[in-house]
């Protein structure tokens, strides 16, 4: 499947980075736009793991 190209924020285009155990690497913020939906529900879900956590 393949998404349409993205104008990534300013912000968000930066070398910030979330290092996700369940996709087994890190992920710069502007790849956000760029990844599959898969990844995304991966990403959503360990997100909710870390915010029930705090």
């Amino acid at each position: 499947m393949s998404f349409p190209p993205y104008n990534i924020p300013p912000q968000e285009n930066k070398g910030k980075w979330f290092r996700s155990h369940l996709l087994g690497r890190e992920i710069e913020l502007g790849e956000l736009y760029s990844l599959g939906s898969n990844d995304l529900d991966l990403l959503m879900a360990e997100t909710a793991e870390i915010k029930k956590r705090s």
